[in-house]
């Protein structure tokens, strides 16, 4: 039942300054997955010390409140985790990423580029 009311799919993280441009060239992008609030006691974990935690470790981006996302023509309070772990570079027409569902505003898409890269300045280790 849980996964079945689930959606997950693709954000776009690219600069607005290459679309504007119209920069022909391959965009980011990362999964995501949009969860109900119902079933917000199905993304709680916990860690070696014992914390509830909000994510199974820091490389998922939880968004601090439920948004409201039109899906299917109805308002869903939905809580937005993202995958920084699997950056994916690709064409604005590749197929596999079909069309938009709908657009972040302003104020969400920075904070979601925010913790992308907070994610990606803090130190660690690094394989090839």
């Amino acid at each position: 039942v849980v996964r079945n009311a689930c959606c997950i799919g693709m954000i776009e993280i690219s600069a607005a300054c290459d679309h504007a441009q119209k920069t022909n060239r391959a965009y980011s992008y990362v999964p995501a997955i949009l969860i109900p609030k119902q079933y917000d006691q199905y993304t709680k974990f916990i860690d070696s010390a014992g914390k509830e935690r909000d994510t199974k470790n820091e490389g998922i981006f939880r968004f601090g409140s439920p948004l409201e996302i039109n899906i299917a023509g109805n308002l869903t309070p939905c809580i937005v985790e993202v995958n920084w772990h699997y950056v994916v570079g690709l064409a604005a027409n590749n197929p596999i990423l079909g069309d938009p569902l709908f657009r972040f505003r302003k104020q969400v898409a920075d904070h979601i580029a925010y913790g992308y890269t907070r994610y990606l300045a803090r130190p660690g280790l690094f394989s090839f």
